[in-house]
């Protein structure tokens, strides 16, 4: 895990440990509001019986700087997973030889 201190130098290595009784969430849609100061990511889920509506169910403020490296990481993480989904289907193309 990566994140910025407070100087402004960078980048810095962090260890982390998970919390035994963590949750694990399902969201499916999101907002995002951008201030000068903070960056806030909205979560929710659409309503089964009505898809054109939805509940926020989360809300998560983070500041730029935290807001940046998540961009970037996550970016990172799809660009691989992407490309990690092409090689299993091209490779899944090729058949043995006869």
């Amino acid at each position: 895990m990566h994140d910025t201190d407070d100087s402004g130098r960078g980048p810095v290595q962090l260890r982390l440990s998970c919390d035994p009784d963590l949750e694990y969430l399902y969201y499916d849609v999101f907002n995002v509001f951008v201030g000068p100061e903070e960056v806030v990511l909205e979560f929710g889920n659409r309503h089964r019986a009505d898809p054109e509506t939805g509940t926020i169910h989360q809300r998560v403020v983070l500041s730029p700087g935290t807001a940046r490296q998540l961009v970037q990481t996550l970016g990172q993480g799809v660009r691989t997973m992407e490309e990690r989904v092409r090689e299993a289907f091209s490779g899944a193309g090729r058949g043995k030889p006869n």
